[in-house]
């Protein structure tokens, strides 16, 4: 048995040095709930700006049907993992890792934006399966299981917002995972996480939109629309106020 927090910075230090010596993104879809607690949130969804972009663009469902509905069901045929093209032409390295027969992780490494060679498919195969023996000890040797309900409220509102800031959100759809009364989940938003509902909603988008604004092409209003703003109006001047400027600007001064 290891300490919650040794298992945390020995997690951090294993998905660090796999990014640091292959270049690229490490994302971690944890069916166990283990892990949770020990990773930031956003480590458990596919952050890279390319596949933000297409994640909070209209094809967004096909990402999550190709990632959960076509990999899950048939991880059990590439137990060694497989570098494999994603509907938006993306490649990555993807590699499930089983406990007593059941799908307890899948790891990602990726996106390349251009085909892998050979030697750049070996090379993240290998680390990411090493990746994957690591991160499976450190959940075994954990002092206590994780389970859906143990998971901390901070990191199941965190992750709940992750996963549906593209859309109209409001306190009432939180409160109903959290299977509280709205008033009720109100205050453990607070108490959780020390901002409210609205504020905690509003800095998950625009740390979303901010990295669509440094990272793409597209529109203000295009952000704004995928990043769950009911229009562009209010996406400036949320954005104003945050950032004392128009995003317009604030992306000009930052490519400059």
């Amino acid at each position: 048995m290891i300490s919650t927090k040794t298992a945390e910075n020995s997690a951090r230090t294993a998905i660090d040095h796999t990014e640091e010596v292959t270049g690229l993104k490490v994302t971690v879809h944890d069916l166990t709930h283990r892990l949770w607690h020990l990773l930031p949130a956003e480590r458990f969804r596919h952050a890279h700006p390319l596949c933000h972009t297409v994640k909070t663009g209209r094809d967004g469902a096909k990402c999550i049907a190709f990632e959960i509905d076509h990999f899950r069901t048939r991880a059990h045929l590439v137990p060694e993992g497989r570098i494999h093209v994603c509907h938006a032409g993306l490649s990555e390295a993807a590699y499930p890792v089983f406990h007593q027969g059941h799908l307890a992780l899948v790891l990602f490494l990726g996106p390349w934006q251009n085909r892998p060679t050979g030697d750049e498919a070996t090379r993240a195969l290998e680390a990411i399966r090493q990746l994957g023996a690591r991160l499976h000890r450190i959940a075994l040797e954990l002092d206590a299981p994780e389970t859906s309900q143990s998971v901390s409220r901070e990191a199941r509102i965190r992750h709940f917002l992750l996963g549906n800031y593209q859309r109209p959100l409001a306190l009432t759809d939180l409160a109903e995972e959290l299977a509280l009364s709205p008033d009720r989940a109100r205050h453990a938003v607070v108490e959780s996480c020390g901002q409210s509902f609205r504020e905690l909603l509003a800095h998950t988008r625009m740390e979303a939109a901010t990295a669509l604004l440094l990272n793409t092409t597209l529109t203000v209003e295009e952000i704004a629309q995928r990043t769950g703003f009911p229009h562009r109006a209010a996406f400036t001047r949320l954005f104003r106020r945050r950032m004392d400027c128009s995003p317009r600007d604030w992306r000009c001064n930052r490519q400059a």
